[in-house]
């Protein structure tokens, strides 16, 4: 958390996110992603499931602020899935930006809540109460992603799962 606050007080400031683009082979970001979370993923007996295009080109991204995004939306959909759950991730062209998915089967998100749940501090109770978490890791995703040319939103209704996509422009 203390670093997501230094990253939050840097983008206060106006200092921004120093970010070291380069052309980037996402399999390898997955890669470093899924190791991370893999831990978790298996005790809550996931299955976890990656599907990369055949023909994905490299994109201009920061590795390490991609791969931060990554885990951050992958530990969120292991927090919300069932134990046992299957966990989606992919990743497709699209034009000239290629975008990648984290598909949970967890409890959803109502619509009211879609763009409130990428602001500072925000916290959703679910049916239970339960918060968990700082509230900033959508927020410094978000904000990790615009700076490099692309987009985070979600895509989620009550009782059907979580879809969290971004995109990266493809490296020219």
């Amino acid at each position: 958390m203390v670093a997501e606050l230094l990253d939050v007080s840097r983008l206060d400031l106006g200092t921004g996110i120093q970010l070291d683009v380069r052309p980037t082979n996402l399999a390898e970001v997955l890669g470093y992603a899924t190791a991370t979370v893999q831990p978790q993923v298996a005790d809550k007996q996931l299955h976890l499931d990656v599907q990369l295009a055949a023909d994905l080109p490299a994109v201009r991204a920061d590795v390490e602020k991609s791969t931060w995004v990554l885990i951050n939306l992958m530990a969120n959909a292991i927090r919300y899935s069932p134990l046992g759950g299957t966990l989606t991730v992919q990743a497709v062209p699209m034009g000239s930006m290629v975008q990648v998915s984290v598909q949970d089967r967890g409890p959803g998100i109502a619509a009211e809540n879609h763009e409130k749940i990428f602001q500072r501090f925000a916290q959703i109770p679910d049916k239970t109460g339960y918060r968990g978490g700082s509230g900033l890791g959508l927020s410094i995703a978000r904000e990790f992603i615009t700076t490099q040319g692309g987009r985070l939103w979600v895509e989620s209704e009550l009782g059907s799962g979580s879809t969290f996509a971004f995109t990266l422009p493809v490296a020219g």
